[in-house]
Order: structure tokens, then sequence, then C-alpha cells
């Protein structure tokens, strides 16, 4: 995700897309919005698992009646 920050901020910078057409752009940055949304939801799911694993290992856990 880094490089393709690094990679896209360079793109802009060159305005290598200011010549494409409009869907082309947003195909563009529509990439970038999706690999941030992938990484942010891979980023919760490590939250969970991490918090799944710690509650694990405190022992079983107890369902009220």
């Amino acid at each position: 995700l880094q490089h393709y920050s690094e990679a896209v901020a360079a793109v802009r910078q060159d305005g290598v897309i200011r010549g494409h057409p409009g869907d082309t752009a947003e195909r563009f940055f529509a990439l970038g919005f999706s690999l941030e949304q992938m990484h942010q939801n891979l980023c919760d799911l490590d939250r969970v698992v991490g918090e799944w694993s710690d509650a694990a290992a405190d022992g079983p856990v107890k369902v009220a009646e």
C-alpha cells in the first residue's frame, strides 16, 4: 500500500492522468480508494483477532443464564 501511495503521488505530481479520459482517471483513483479500504478492513480484522486471542488466553467465556 505504501508503494502504491508513493506511485500515485508521483503520477499526480507528473500530471500523467490529465491526458486520459475521465473514466480512466475515475478507475485509477477508485483503485486507490479500494486498496485503502481493504487496508483498513485488514487492520480492523487484525485488531479483532487479537482481542479474541487475548480473551481465549484468559480462559473460557462464561455465559450468563
